[in-house]
């Protein structure tokens, strides 16, 4: 379980660099020029992504829960969209804002729709088909993360990421595991749930070392 664990956080970490990488890159192109065209492409993926987040909320608060049971996905929805709502919060700070310029909603609409995923995902494993109406054959969602480098190096960064992601791949199922500890379901929703809330511990960091490592170039 704990290389399950790793494989989920190296997938939040991906995510996290996607996000800082795409919002980067977008708004330096709208200081190049066609200021107008790149703000609002900026606004409507940011809009779209919470938009797809919050229809996610809905669905998995009507379908996931119920009025007098499933406290445990009650308890999951709220502190994630909680969590969520804080470092949406958290990244739009004057402070922040200071120490990172390129810092906004995009990184955090992208975080908050892909927790919403992993939620989504964990509740998925709930064993108590009352509280889960998915009890069917799920898709293995494997993430295929496609990165592109400019700089030149000598070992290839994304061959490197894959290998890792395939190594911790394996260590889903440790040699000698028991029959019983492979059937617990409760095993996987808490490997996710407890991914999710340490990738938002990671983009938070993400956002708030600049000002507590100021003696620390962050660039």
């Amino acid at each position: 379980m704990v290389g399950g664990f790793l494989f989920f956080l190296v997938q939040l970490i991906l995510i996290i660099d996607l996000a800082h990488s795409w919002s980067q890159a977008w708004l330096l192109r709208a200081e190049d020029g066609n200021t107008k065209c790149w703000y609002a492409a900026l606004l409507i993926c940011t809009l779209l992504l919470y938009a797809a987040s919050i229809a996610a909320i809905v669905v998995l608060y009507i379908y996931y829960t119920k009025p007098d049971d499933c406290v445990h996905n009650k308890v999951f929805i709220s502190l994630n969209l909680i969590f969520c709502v804080i470092v949406s919060i958290v990244s739009i700070l004057p402070k922040i804002q200071d120490v990172h310029p390129h810092s906004g909603l995009l990184q955090a609409s992208v975080i908050t729709l892909y927790t919403m995923f992993v939620t989504w995902s964990a509740m998925a494993n709930v064993p108590n088909p009352y509280c889960n109406p998915t009890l069917l054959p799920i898709v293995n969602n494997g993430t295929t993360t496609s990165l592109s480098s400019k700089v030149v190096q000598w070992w290839d960064a994304p061959s490197i990421v894959g290998l890792v992601i395939f190594i911790l791949c394996t260590l889903f199922i440790r040699p000698g595991t028991s029959d019983a500890s492979l059937s617990s379901p409760w095993s996987a929703v808490w490997v996710k749930i407890s991914s999710s809330w340490v990738g938002l511990l990671l983009y938070l960091w993400t956002l708030v070392a600049p000002l507590i490592l100021s003696n620390r170039d962050f660039n």
